[in-house]
């Protein structure tokens, strides 16, 4: 009941309002520029109200231009944070990738280096216990040089 009687007072005031507006201009003694300038002004509330009135949103078209400018400028902030971000993880992904490459094929010259001396100790006629002990020499020796140590 309240919304229709709100129309119902807008659709008056906005059938009056032309009169209503030529005896202010009169009494104000304004120019025709001022009355088109406060007509439109009149329209958009008018239209506004009555758009609200019947529970539909009304926005002017500057509004909605800024309103997109705005959600373009952050859709834009965001699209380069994601950017920057994936970029950040690409580049640190690489360089875990390529520190556990290196840390495997340290691994792997450490072994050889341990089987070789322990190959060699066996050769020479030496026991078990002095070849692994010479293995974890050269183990450790090879881990130093590559700052393991």
């Amino acid at each position: 009941v309240g919304q229709a009687s709100v129309f119902d007072l807008m659709e008056y005031v906005a059938e009056e309002l032309a009169t209503w507006q030529r005896q202010y201009m009169e009494e104000e003694g304004l120019t025709p520029h001022d009355q088109v300038e406060r007509s439109d002004t009149e329209e958009y509330q008018y239209q506004r109200q009555k758009l609200r009135a019947a529970g539909k949103p009304y926005t002017h078209h500057d509004v909605l231009l800024e309103q997109q400018r705005i959600t373009d400028e952050t859709n834009k902030r965001r699209q380069e944070q994601v950017r920057f971000e994936n970029q950040t993880m690409t580049s640190r992904l690489a360089g875990e990738f390529l520190n556990q490459q290196m840390n495997e094929r340290v691994e792997e010259e450490v072994n050889a280096a341990g089987r070789k001396a322990m190959n060699d100790a066996l050769c020479k006629g030496e026991g078990r216990d002095e070849a692994r002990k010479a293995a974890e020499v050269a183990e450790k020796e090879v881990r130093k040089f590559h700052g393991l140590g």
